[in-house]
């Protein structure tokens, strides 16, 4: 007969690692998927926190060029952030994070821009802007350090 502690693990157990190891022996299908969904946890939240930090890029305004910074952060696997300008800082809203991809939207003067991103490997981000006046804009925002 078994004997099970309080948190399930059965009491000739000294640890929850030793009880983990052991079944891991037991289990070769574990053996083989533990690593796969581990990598593929690091490499997700990698490129989520690759999107963190201070961005920079120029746009073509009414005035010419204006420089526009986007600050990212990533809480809890949520990512939050501002827009920079001339004008203030605006609260980025509607965020969607994927892997390298992620979206989210600004809204000032009844207005709402829609922006779909790529997290590119060479430190920039490829950005499609949607509903700006000027119409669709397509950017490239630079990693500031």
């Amino acid at each position: 007969m078994v004997c099970y502690s309080l948190t399930g693990i059965p009491r000739e157990y000294l640890s929850l690692g030793q009880f983990i190891t052991d079944n891991l022996k037991k289990s070769k299908t574990m053996k083989r998927i533990l690593p796969v969904i581990m990598v593929l946890l690091m490499v997700s939240s990698a490129y989520a926190n690759g999107i963190e930090g201070t961005w920079k890029t120029n746009i073509q305004g009414p005035n010419g060029d204006m420089e526009l910074t986007f600050v990212f952060k990533m809480a809890d696997g949520k990512l939050s952030g501002v827009v920079r300008s001339l004008n203030g800082d605006i609260e980025i809203t509607n965020t969607k994070v994927n892997g390298k991809e992620f979206s989210f939207d600004v809204s000032f003067d009844n207005m709402t821009i829609k922006h779909d991103c790529t997290l590119q490997n060479d430190d920039t981000i490829n950005m499609k802007a949607t509903g700006t006046p000027a119409g669709d804009t397509a950017l490239i925002l630079k990693r500031q350090v």
